[in-house]
Parts: C-alpha cells; structure tokens; sequence
C-alpha cells in the first residue's frame, strides 16, 4: 500500500513537472531551447592535458625559436571569500575559480614597450582594474609572444599573441581575455567569480555579446543572429571578440581554429571568431552572454543609465537591466564614455583623479609581460 502510494506521489510530481514546463513553453516558445542553450556544456569534461599540448605543438613545433618560453605572471590564487558580500542574503562563505585576468595588445611595441601608457588605457582599462581588485596582467610585448604572433598587420598579431600564452597554460585554467586598451571594470573581481563559478557554474567556454552584426555577411545578420537558428533572447544577439573566459584547453582549440582562418585568408578577429563561433556552436557547446552579464558592449548605441551607489557609478544596460561585470567600449562606444569630460566617476574633467582615487589606485600591482610594475609607475602623468 505504502509502495502504490510513493508511486501515485511520484506521478504526480512528474505530472506538474511537465505542465510546468509546457506552460512556459507556450508562454514563450523559446523558452526551453534557450534555458537549454545557454547551459548547455560540452559533451566531454575536458581533462585532456595531451589534446591541449598537441594542438600547441602543432603550432609551434615548427619555428626554430619555439623553446623561447612566454613569462608570465603570477598563478593566479583561489580565494575564499564571503559570499554575502557578493549576492545579499547568500549565507556562508564560497571559493574562487582562480581566473586569470589578461589584456593582450596588439600594438604592444608601441604600447607595452613604451612608458608611460597612452592616457586612454591608463583612465580606462588599468585604473578600472585597480580599483575593483583585478588583477591584471598585460601581455604582448615580449620576444615569446613576437615569436608566435602570426604575422601581417599589428592586429593580426593579436590571435598568436593569444595562442602563445594559452599554451603556456594547463589546460584546466580559467583565462578571461580583455582588449588591452578600451575597457572599463566595474564589478570587484569577487562578483566576476561568483559570476563564472557560481552562477554559471564554470563553462568551459564563454563569449561576449553584442547588438552590432559585424561584419554584415548574410544571412546570418537578417534573423539577428550569427548562431542560428537559435538567436539570442534579447537584442544583444552577436558575439563580442574583446571579453572571453574559459579553460586553457577550450581556448587552445578555438584559438587553432582562429589562426587556420588567417592562414586561409580571414581577417579581423572580429569576424574570425564570429564565425569560427557560428561554425561550432552546437558542437562545442559555447556559452553566448546574451544576458549582459559578463560585458557590456556600447556599440552601436546601447540604452544604458548610470546609477549610483555608495559613491560609485555603474553602467546598467537597459534591455537587459543587469550591471555587467565590464564594459567594452567597442567602435563608437568610445564616444560614449570620454574620460576628458568626467564621463567616468573616478576622474573629474580634464582627465584628473579624484585625490581619494589617486591614493587608492597609485600602489596597485599591475604584471606586464610577467613584470611587477604599480598604477603610478606606468602612468605617471596622473600623481
């Protein structure tokens, strides 16, 4: 009697289970095949140490200068930290992933070669990371790096530039990758893990999205995707090649592919990732940051407000309404945000810290190309 009655339990449960899950299917019919998408995860757990070296060697195997070891920075650590500083009303404490922060840049010999850095990068990308407790490292510069970069124009160098330090790297390290010069952090580095590890429950591979169809190949710009036929739930619906996170070994791989595009002809990562994306997105299991999460991109004309709290402003996007861990400020987004007007809270116009931000900001640790360097060492012109 007591078995009839766990069964009879049992299929009732099963019974709401699935109304529910009808139900929000004819309540938006996209509902399922996106929550399904968006969580989906490769087939495979990706503890294939030998795949990542293999692919590494393959592209490196060949150049007589291979043994010249790219120099990194420190490993990166894996915090414990309370999570209820991260999401309120989460109880007890939560570890870190271990992320590793890095900004490549393609233009590193006039760049990271140079000091000072250009103003730009100092009021964006490294006073952004040094006041939310990033700990980035910079990377572009040195004869490792030049030695794998895939020729062509500086830009085209940024891929192989990528490719050298991934292979650097165990394959189960978690590497987020910004451009180097036009991004502006605004969630402490504790929320960006929180974000990946906890909430996301650490894809293997997570792209960056945007509202702009770049570059404008049909047909995959007429439905407003380039993954179809799934587009994206929100207008934010192409990906973004300036912000991805995700294990070394998953990295290699796309980056492979990436540079196989250049030799075939392809140019601009933009339009290589895009469709190297496209090509493997179902395969590969790719998370797509629709959501605006991750990053924020303000190309084309993003609807975005400023809000602020405890004495810090953040960009929140409209459409989405999320507050996204960075923002990219791609194409025209640089209009958006001039640092010379006070347009960032940090600075006051004419391109000056505020004296409270100044001595937060001057000892902070930045590692370029494996080098300790502090904020008012590389950009001196601001203290």
């Amino acid at each position: 009697m007591k078995a009839k009655s766990n069964m009879v339990g049992a299929a009732k449960m099963l019974l709401t289970l699935v109304s529910v899950i009808a139900f929000s299917s004819i309540l938006n019919p996209k509902f399922t095949k996106y929550i399904h998408s968006l969580h989906t995860k490769s087939t495979k757990v990706f503890n294939n140490f030998e795949k990542h070296a293999k692919i590494c060697d393959q592209h490196f195997h060949k150049n007589s200068d291979a043994d010249i070891q790219v120099i990194l920075g420190p490993e990166p650590t894996k915090k414990t930290w309370n999570a209820e500083t991260v999401l309120p009303h989460h109880n007890g404490s939560t570890s870190g992933t271990g992320i590793r922060i890095v900004g490549i840049s393609y233009d590193a010999g006039n760049i990271l070669n140079s000091m000072p850095f250009p103003h730009y990068m100092c009021e964006t990308t490294i006073f952004s990371a040094a006041l939310n407790d990033i700990p980035l490292q910079l990377y572009g510069a040195q004869p490792a790096m030049q030695i794998h970069s895939e020729g062509g124009s500086e830009k085209d160098g940024k891929i192989g530039r990528m490719m050298a330090l991934v292979c650097a790297l165990p394959a189960d390290e978690v590497v987020m990758m910004i451009d180097a010069w036009d991004t502006v952090f605004q969630r402490k580095f504790a929320e960006l893990e929180f974000l990946y590890a906890h909430k996301w429950l650490s894809p293997d591979f997570v792209i960056g999205a945007e509202a702009n169809c770049w570059p404008d190949w049909a047909p995959y710009c007429v439905n407003s995707s380039y993954v179809q036929p799934n587009p994206g739930p929100t207008g934010f619906r192409f990906i973004n090649s300036g912000t991805l996170i995700g294990k070394a070994g998953f990295w290699s791989e796309f980056l492979s592919d990436a540079i196989n595009a250049y030799n075939n002809g392809l140019k601009d990562d933009q339009n290589v990732f895009a469709q190297i994306t496209h090509r493997h997105y179902k395969q590969r299991g790719y998370f797509i940051d629709h959501g605006m999460e991750l990053v924020g991109s303000l190309q084309p004309p993003a609807k975005f407000a400023a809000y602020w709290h405890n004495d810090r402003q953040y960009f929140v996007i409209g459409d989405t309404r999320t507050v996204p861990a960075v923002i990219h400020l791609n194409g025209g987004g640089k209009d958006f945000v001039k640092p010379a007007r006070g347009d960032l809270w940090y600075l006051e116009v004419g391109e000056i810290l505020t004296p409270h931000v100044k001595k937060v900001v001057q000892n902070y640790k930045i590692f370029v190309d494996g080098v300790e360097k502090v904020v008012s060492e590389i950009c001196p012109d601001f203290f």
